[in-house]
């Protein structure tokens, strides 16, 4: 009796844990997904403003042919720093937003540590990790090229303030164009690799789901053998 009672407890014992393992375990993914929702979602606004920020980016460029135009400089100098200060506001914020963004992972994360990211972060495909690291590559990259545009436009207004126009369009020619160019050419890679990352993120989403239901599914069946 005593053995069947011990071996009674020790089942009890071991489907109080597994029943507990699998309460966790809905509970963990269930953060997850919501988490890496609010992920896609992030992404498809960043590509909502990557697209207007390549639209801020033509209106200054247009101001800044302007510049060069016959006609009251005055008044083509405030519009291009209109459009100046606009864009690199509009940088900034998105900047930071898309840098914020960081890997998901559920708050049981600091329960579990390195356990946890490691069981997590197997599910996760490797093109994310990829699009990741690409994505910060551009950002970087995008950021570059705007300080130099930035810097030299700067530049051109004074010189065309001080009359000095072949400085202005000495600059036009060796710097700000080209930087245009490639900050326009990067701004559009980003927005491509962020459109590729929400789809990577999606369909990590629904491998989550797939593997979260087989857990579930073969957890129940070893309880149900093992009572």
């Amino acid at each position: 009796m005593k053995l069947k009672y011990k071996l009674f407890l020790s089942y009890l014992v071991l489907i109080f844990i597994f029943s507990g393992s699998l309460i966790w375990l809905l509970g963990e993914m269930q953060e997850l997904s919501f988490i890496l929702q609010r992920h896609v979602e992030q992404d498809v606004q960043s590509i909502i403003d990557l697209s207007s920020q390549l639209q801020s980016l033509e209106n200054l460029n247009a101001n800044y042919i302007l510049l060069f135009l016959p006609g009251h400089s005055t008044a083509k100098i405030l519009q291009l720093e209109r459009s100046r200060l606009n864009y690199a506001q509009n940088w900034s914020r998105l900047k930071e937003r898309l840098r914020g963004i960081q890997n998901p992972t559920g708050g049981h994360a600091r329960v579990f540590g390195q356990w946890y990211r490691m069981i997590v972060h197997s599910w996760r495909p490797a093109e994310d990790s990829l699009l990741n690291q690409k994505a910060s590559q551009l950002i970087a990259k995008v950021n570059a090229h705007w300080l130099n545009v930035n810097n030299g436009l700067k530049q051109s207004v004074q010189a065309i303030r001080k009359d000095n126009i072949s400085r202005a369009r000495y600059l036009r020619d060796t710097l700000v164009k080209k930087e245009i160019q490639s900050l326009r050419r990067n701004l559009a890679k980003l927005n491509h690799v962020i459109g590729q990352q929400s789809i990577a993120r999606s369909e990590w989403m629904a491998g989550i789901a797939r593997k979260t239901q087989t857990i579930i599914w073969m957890t129940e069946i070893f309880l149900l053998v093992l009572a």
